[in-house]
């Protein structure tokens, strides 16, 4: 996923607003995180970089945490606990 994204930024000179931009050219479906809540957190900032994440559910018991969130402008995954 992260190289179609800055694969998306080397021909458009900006990182997709939303990863729905993928669409078809980059991606043709959607690949869910395997871990977690299986659900993608997106941003792309100034359009010069992004994060990509994801959390654990969030319910009554479990509040999103451990997170993983990959920062282009660290060009790695943190993990936020």
């Amino acid at each position: 996923m992260i190289l179609k994204i800055k694969l998306f930024y080397e021909q458009n000179g900006r990182y997709p607003r939303q990863l729905t931009e993928l669409f078809p050219e980059y991606i043709d479906a959607l690949p869910l995180p395997s871990a977690g809540a299986k659900q993608w957190n997106y941003g792309a900032e100034k359009g010069d970089e992004f994060r990509l994440g994801f959390s654990m559910p969030r319910d009554s018991t479990w509040h999103g945490y451990p997170s993983c969130q990959y920062d282009s402008r660290f060009g790695k995954w943190l993990v936020d606990q």
